[in-house]
């Protein structure tokens, strides 16, 4: 239940812009249920499944990884602007800059990666258990796209087949 306050006090963070400049006649707000996989959109069919919102100045993304399948995804280093993370369900064993600094990180985890610092994970680290993250971008994650774009199936794809992820939005620098 902690699980849901949390998910539910981020999301309502990141809405706070868009209610202070909208009127209640006017208030749209976007939604979807991210415990619902049928919610999600798959990256790779029955391994990897996520979601995205913009707000003004924010994205959130929710990323589910299935059971038994964390622990062999070939996920690349990635760098960009400042993310909050919070584990909703699972483990995720956190790896930034050189790979020196790690930490595992589980169900209730919730901690801000600071802008510009490369970082990858390994998913369901402690028994290769579904792990489901929930994920804060400041300022809006572009490279996803629009709420309702396939772009990030497409761009998520590729990040898994480079042999280094070349998206950087920190001055141009490219990561190994």
């Amino acid at each position: 239940m902690i699980y849901r306050t949390l998910l539910l006090l981020l999301c309502v963070c990141m809405a706070l812009p868009v209610l202070a400049a909208t009127s209640a006649e006017t208030l749209q707000l976007k939604q979807f249920n991210a415990l619902d996989a049928e919610n999600l959109r798959e990256v790779v069919p029955g391994v990897w499944s996520m979601r995205h919102i913009n707000g003004e100045h924010t994205t959130a993304m929710v990323l589910h990884v299935a059971e038994g399948q964390g622990q062999t995804l070939p996920v690349k280093k990635n760098i960009h602007m400042e993310e909050a993370v919070y584990i909703i369900r699972g483990s995720v064993r956190f790896f930034a800059g050189d790979g020196t600094f790690t930490r595992v990180f589980r169900e209730g985890d919730l901690f801000v990666l600071p802008k510009c610092i490369a970082h990858w994970g390994t998913f369901g680290y402690d028994n290769n258990e579904e792990t489901i993250m929930l994920s804060v971008f400041s300022p809006v994650y572009e490279e996803y796209g629009p709420d309702d774009a396939v772009g990030p199936v497409n761009e998520l794809l590729k990040k898994l087949k480079q042999a280094r992820n070349t998206i950087d939005y920190c001055e141009g620098r490219t990561i190994e």
